[in-house]
């Protein structure tokens, strides 16, 4: 039975890559330029969503609710400060590189937003918190922007 799961694990594990190693030496197919640029605000939104969810739910919730003190909540606050500013780059290179009028606009509350995470993840690390508040402001600045653009999005609390 052991053997059986180890089994499955490599193949799981190397199965894949050595599949797409021999399609990709068989037949390579090029992805063309325009399918990409196509679901640019698709990317932007789920970049921008996900860095969101990580700010409220790791960082804001947590130091609001004053249960930021201990070690653990330090390091997933500092994990998902992390998390967010990997996605909110992204999302800004999405945003200044595509040639939508919209995201070019919620372009620079996101800048922000990447300063004052930068700022809370290096304080985090020393265990201090009074950057959170700051962050907040600025997650509100990008919700106000997208607003004023006619694109209004919150938080849904959803049942599983």
């Amino acid at each position: 039975m052991k053997r059986l799961l180890a089994l499955g694990l490599v193949l799981g594990v190397l199965g894949p890559g050595v599949a797409a190693a021999t399609t990709a030496a068989a037949a390579p197919s090029p992805v063309p330029i325009a399918q990409s640029a196509s679901f640019d605000k698709t990317k932007f939104v789920l970049d921008v969503g996900t860095a969101a969810y990580a700010i409220h739910h790791f960082i804001w919730e947590p130091y609001e609710k004053n249960h930021i003190s201990g070690l653990l909540a330090k390091v997933k606050a500092v994990a998902a400060a992390a998390f967010a500013l990997d996605r909110l780059h992204a999302a800004y290179s999405i945003a200044e590189s595509g040639n939508s009028k919209l995201l070019k606009a919620i372009a620079g509350p996101i800048a922000a937003l990447v300063a004052e995470l930068d700022t809370i993840k290096s304080k985090l690390k020393g265990g201090d918190t009074s950057a959170v508040p700051d962050a907040d402001a600025s997650l509100q600045s990008l919700y106000d922007k997208a607003k004023s653009e006619g694109v209004p999005f919150s938080d849904i609390t959803t049942g599983v």
